[in-house]
């Protein structure tokens, strides 16, 4: 009797532990053809081992520590939160079941996770000194909430951008400047913002600065003119744009007040624009624009 009791009872053992562990994938492993105490990756998780710790017994599941990621080479976890950094995130609207969607990332604030309507939400990151704004679904422009010590030569450009002349990013180290890829950049350039303008991410542009703090303390600062001051350029526009190539060559004035726009030379979807010291800025037009010289737009 006593022995009918104890083969119930490891036949009972051995079926729980197949069913704790048969939907982990590690069942599948014959722990017989290898040594006591080795470690196997799982079959369905990369952040999670199977170990055998009786050849006589299927192998156990175990998850590393601190969401690592298992190596098979060294048979050892390594990192952190590396495995499923979405896996919290709440895809939960039935309204938008059939389509992705971004939600907040309840690890991170500078990142947010995609929700899929087949397959596990996946992590996107927000552009550099941005921030995840559930309100609004964007990426908003918060270097205090995500600081970042990188520059726009560290920032890639996409490889293909479509119909776009432009793309700009925050300068993670200069309100005043931005970040610019074009066409045929593999990474983004720094570009500067008008005098007394800043660069808001939030409209994807430059504007007026109320605080005067730009050009930032590393842009030298402008010694005043000595002797006749320049001549302020006519309101009146000339009928022809000056033949010059790019913004280098623009006819700017030390003092822009009153200054036309000019074209920029061979590239219509651009104009340039003087700012103090006789320097132009070149400045992109809308999506599908040109400048119009005459009308001093882009249309």
């Amino acid at each position: 009797m006593e022995g009918w009791k104890s083969s119930v009872f490891l036949t009972f053992l051995l079926v729980a532990s197949v069913s704790a562990f048969g939907d982990r994938g590690c069942e599948s492993i014959r722990c017989s053809d290898y040594p006591p105490g080795a470690k196997l990756p799982s079959p369905v998780c990369k952040c999670a081992y199977c170990c055998c710790l009786d050849q006589d017994q299927p192998a156990q599941y175990h998850k590393c520590d601190h969401g690592g990621e298992f190596d098979p080479s060294t048979k050892q976890c390594f990192g952190e939160h590396r495995c499923e950094p979405c896996a919290k995130a709440e895809c939960n609207d039935v309204c938008l079941n059939f389509t992705d969607y971004p939600v907040k990332n309840p690890n991170d604030i500078c990142s947010y996770c995609e929700c899929h309507p087949n397959g596990p939400p996946t992590l996107k990151h927000c552009p550099h000194g941005m921030r995840w704004d559930p309100v609004t679904g964007f990426c908003i422009y918060d270097p205090t909430a995500c600081p970042d010590n990188t520059t726009c030569a560290d920032i890639k450009c996409p490889p293909n951008m479509g119909d776009k002349f432009e793309i700009r990013y925050p300068d993670p180290q200069n309100e005043c400047k931005f970040c610019c890829c074009r066409k045929g950049f593999t990474h983004s350039e720094p570009m500067e913002c008008p005098f007394h303008e800043r660069y808001d991410a939030n409209v994807d542009d430059c504007v007026p600065d109320p605080t005067k703090k730009c050009p930032h303390p590393d842009r030298p600062t402008l010694a005043p003119p000595t002797g006749t001051p320049p001549t302020r350029p006519s309101t009146k526009l000339p009928p022809n744009p000056p033949p010059y190539d790019g913004c280098d060559g623009a006819p700017c004035p030390v003092d822009p007040t009153g200054a036309p726009l000019y074209p920029c030379g061979g590239q219509p979807q651009y104009y340039c624009q003087c700012d103090w010291g006789g320097k132009a800025h070149q400045m992109p037009c809308a999506g599908g624009t040109t400048f119009n010289f005459d009308y001093q737009v882009c249309l």
